[in-house]
């Protein structure tokens, strides 16, 4: 639901609110953790954020929201929280039969990853009674890389222009 939340506040124009789960583990089974962070680049926009939650009659009972605190100058590590996607099983009118078999193997293959990683399950927005899993992958470095990435709608990182966010212990 929180992460519904934030899609939400995206979507109003606030693009640059980044999600980190640091608690979360791939493997069987994967887990999410308990905790949540949020970044972006001006401390007002998270206050804005945390007060938003605060008030939500949803959510405002079941998280605990603590206020905008500094990043360190020099992390131990960096981590970038991407969306994991499953390819499509739709056969598009340009699909040809033998490429079609190669893109169903290739979701096969997908899923068996897909079951390894924690997934937060969204309501669409068009249609109330569907919904969806973003399965999350986290890449780990040292050293943070130097090039500057890209946020999707759900505050997770493009996997092509990652976002990388500090690991705060």
């Amino acid at each position: 639901m929180l992460v519904q939340h934030l899609h939400t506040e995206v979507a109003r124009g606030e693009k640059d609110i980044a999600l980190a789960l640091p608690e979360c583990e791939e493997g069987r089974p994967p887990k999410l953790g308990k905790l949540v962070n949020f970044y972006a680049d001006h401390a007002s926009t998270l206050d804005s954020l945390a007060d938003r939650i605060e008030q939500h009659r949803a959510l405002k009972d079941l998280v605990h929201v603590g206020r905008t605190k500094e990043v360190p100058e020099k992390p131990q590590a960096w981590a970038s929280y991407t969306r994991y996607r499953l390819p499509s099983r739709k056969k598009q009118k340009k699909d040809h039969d033998e490429f079609y078999q190669a893109k169903l193997q290739r979701r096969a293959e997908s899923v068996i990853t897909m079951e390894q990683l924690p997934v937060i399950f969204m309501g669409s927005s068009q249609d109330r009674s569907s919904r969806f899993g973003l399965g999350i992958k986290v890449i780990r470095r040292t050293e943070k890389p130097s090039e500057l990435g890209a946020l999707n709608g759900y505050g997770l990182s493009s996997r092509a222009k990652p976002v990388w966010l500090p690991v705060i212990e």
